[in-house]
């Protein structure tokens, strides 16, 4: 094969590929958008890991294709040809995206459960299916990204807490039971119990004193006046949760808050 041949087919693979990329490019970004604005609030999506987990996908998804592209398309081919490649290149991306997106849709993050000691974000697939009181759940509130703040409330009897206990080894906690749930307001007194000055935090982690005070400048609340929750989910247990004095959670910062 000449040179000049050469040169004609690497061009005619380049165009195609780097088409294929733009397209690829522009359906990355709106997946990016769809993830972040409407199902993985800022606050918590480094909490639960999705950047990576997208970042990923998109990467995959973006080089793979247009390199499928380079190596299929050759100007020999008839423009038949050609698209019946391209059809089943983008069918194959498609799918794939489409799975990963539905993967990611499914375990989005619902609500953020007070269980015990700690804030437990919950996700979409780990809510059991089981009625919540309605009264309940007309008292249940959303904070400013969206999620539902809830309590988890106590067993009514031995039986109860044994069948918890039962489930809670088998990988589902009080904080993934609907049933269990009740407004935060509920646990006013437990929260005031468990949650710690940040001072005290400080205290016990000094290289992260400034972190903390830089993030209590931002969100302007004096330090002195910020108590804070470990704030947990299946993929972290590193962050902790920033509460003024009615509960409300006003910042999350990825430290270690278990003693």
């Amino acid at each position: 094969m000449s040179a000049t041949s050469q040169r004609k087919i690497i061009r005619f693979a380049a165009k195609w590929a780097l088409t294929h990329l733009l397209v690829c490019a522009v359906i990355a970004a709106a997946s990016v958008g769809l993830v972040f604005s409407l199902w993985y609030p800022n606050s918590v999506a480094p909490i639960v890991g999705v950047g990576k987990i997208l970042g990923v996908l998109i990467v995959v998804d973006v080089i793979c294709g247009p390199l499928l592209t380079a190596v299929l398309a050759k100007p020999t081919k008839s423009k038949r040809e050609l698209w019946l490649d391209m059809t089943l290149v983008a069918s194959v991306q498609l799918g794939a995206l489409g799975y990963g997106l539905w993967s990611l849709y499914a375990a989005r993050p619902v609500a953020i459960a007070f269980e015990v000691d700690r804030l437990v974000i919950v996700t979409a697939n780990q809510v059991q299916s089981e009625i919540v009181d309605p009264v309940v759940a007309r008292q249940i509130h959303r904070d400013v990204s969206g999620l539902q703040m809830v309590s988890v409330r106590q067993p009514d009897s031995n039986a109860e807490y044994l069948e918890s206990l039962d489930k809670s080894m088998q990988g589902v906690t009080p904080a993934m039971r609907p049933s269990w749930w009740r407004p935060i307001e509920e646990a006013h007194l437990e929260i005031a119990n468990r949650a710690r000055p940040v001072a005290h935090l400080i205290q016990k982690q000094p290289d992260k004193a400034g972190e903390l005070r830089a993030q209590a400048l931002k969100m302007g609340t004096p330090i002195d006046h910020l108590r804070y929750l470990p704030l947990v989910s299946t993929r972290s247990m590193e962050w902790i949760a920033l509460l003024d004095s009615s509960d409300k959670i006003v910042g999350k910062v990825n430290i270690d808050g278990f003693d």
